[in-house]
Order: structure tokens, then sequence, then C-alpha cells
């Protein structure tokens, strides 16, 4: 189940809930945990790299950028 980021308009706290797909295209508007308030505004937020996987040091596996031209930032 995905998590999405809400902001509270009116006292600005930033909260994260879980919803099925289902839930948020039927108009999820949750109420913010802190005030009760209904006015709530998702946040969007980056940090999925798709297609890319990272190894624990932050560097791609060697299969996925070792070869002809790769930087010693890549393979290790």
């Amino acid at each position: 189940m995905p998590f999405y980021d809400f902001r509270c308009n009116q006292c600005d706290n930033v909260f994260t809930i879980r919803a099925t797909i289902k839930e948020k295209e039927g108009g999820l508007m949750p109420s913010c945990p802190e005030c009760g308030s209904f006015e709530t505004q998702q946040v969007i937020t980056a940090g999925i790299l798709l297609g890319q996987a990272v190894t624990g040091n932050g560097r791609l596996p060697p299969s996925s950028c070792c070869g002809p031209g790769a930087g010693s930032e890549c393979c290790g």
C-alpha cells in the first residue's frame, strides 16, 4: 500500500498516511492528526529512482554501469 504526504492548511503540520490507490483515486482528504482540520493538501515529494538499484556504498551495481567508458565513480 502506498504512502502519501499531506500538509495541513490550518497548522502547517506535514504528515504521512497509508492508503490504497483506489482510496487515493476516490478523492482522499485526510484530517490533520494535530488539529483535526480536513483542509489538507497532498505534498508531492521526490525520491524514487525507478529502474535503478543502488548498492550500500551509493554506487550502481557493476552490472548496471561497468563497460567501455565507465568512470571510476561507477565501478569499485
